[in-house]
């Protein structure tokens, strides 16, 4: 249930969320598993899994949303071996040659008969809305699938005006700076960076585990290169690698949260579960206050 991964909207016009108007809505839109001729489905699960039927889990302002995507696996090496049978038993037989019109609609004959047979893989993605913030953050680092995600709330919705999270400022620029000189106040710089030629986007310094002030570092940032990754921890309680475009990976809460769960009962899952999810929430909630707070994020919501 812990993110791992943060990719940040901002709602540009505020919505009240009903929970229980919402749940209706995502019920229009919930998971059903693959027909025999469906490559993939896409649809809202219980966050709490088999604990729990709602398809929204709701703590202090925070609503957590699941989708799964369940696919078909046809690998294409299978169907292509099968067409290339096909083809030569067509030439062998008929003493003609098969071009590639008839190729392809052999093709799609192949995977119609196929598709049945071909096994599932599912994969599930979780989201929560912040409505004190008016924001939607996505446990993805992936643009595409946070986008699927969005574009099924947006069908359960019929609407979902947002924006990807956005600086005034060049964040690149403002991450050079703090490697340079000094990051802010409870931010601390950890060993890995990737810096980048701002004159040519493939020359690119990947460094993990490194000691960033070193003087080869040094050396690379007074002949030019930015900073469009670096990796970081605030009050030591979250750590982070946060990229150009505000993408927060590798998010790691450290011991000094987790602790503070050692007193709940484990035993009762839905209740573990919303203590974790309240904690989560109201950590990142606190860190994404600080860390935008350095990078001037222009306000999107229409008044």
């Amino acid at each position: 249930m812990w993110f791992k991964n943060l990719k940040i909207y901002q709602l540009t016009q505020h919505i009240d969320f009903d929970p229980e108007t919402l749940e209706t809505a995502l019920e229009e839109q919930a998971f059903q598993p693959c027909g025999p001729q469906e490559p993939s489905r896409l649809g809202w699960i219980a966050p709490l899994g088999r604990a729990s039927t709602s398809l929204l889990h709701c703590s202090q302002g925070h609503i957590l949303l699941c989708a799964r995507k369940q696919e078909r696996l046809l690998p294409a090496n299978v169907v292509k071996e099968q067409l290339e049978e096909m083809v030569l038993d067509i030439e062998g037989k008929e003493a003609r040659k098969v071009y590639r019109k008839e190729q392809m609609s052999l093709k799609d004959e192949i995977i119609f008969s196929l598709m049945p047979k071909a096994f599932t893989r599912s994969k599930n993605l979780t989201a929560y809305i912040d409505t004190k913030r008016q924001l939607i953050i996505v446990n993805t680092a992936s643009s595409n699938q946070a986008e699927e995600l969005l574009n099924l709330l947006r069908e359960s919705l019929d609407m979902l005006p947002l924006v990807p999270l956005a600086s005034e400022q060049d964040v690149s620029l403002l991450l050079t700076d703090w490697l340079q000189k000094q990051p802010p106040r409870h931010f601390h710089i950890g060993g890995d960076c990737e810096l980048q030629d701002n004159l040519d986007e493939k020359n690119r310094i990947r460094c993990k585990n490194q000691e960033l002030s070193a003087t080869e570092i040094k050396q690379h940032l007074d002949v030019g290169k930015q900073v469009i990754q670096l990796s970081m921890d605030w009050q030591e309680r979250i750590s982070f690698n946060l990229q150009q475009d505000l993408t927060i990976k590798q998010l790691k809460f450290e011991d000094i949260i987790i602790e503070q769960l050692e007193d709940d009962n484990a035993d009762d899952q839905a209740a573990y579960f919303d203590s974790c999810f309240s904690l989560m929430v109201l950590e990142i909630g606190a860190f994404l206050d600080a860390l935008l707070k350095q990078f001037a994020v222009e306000n999107q919501l229409v008044a």
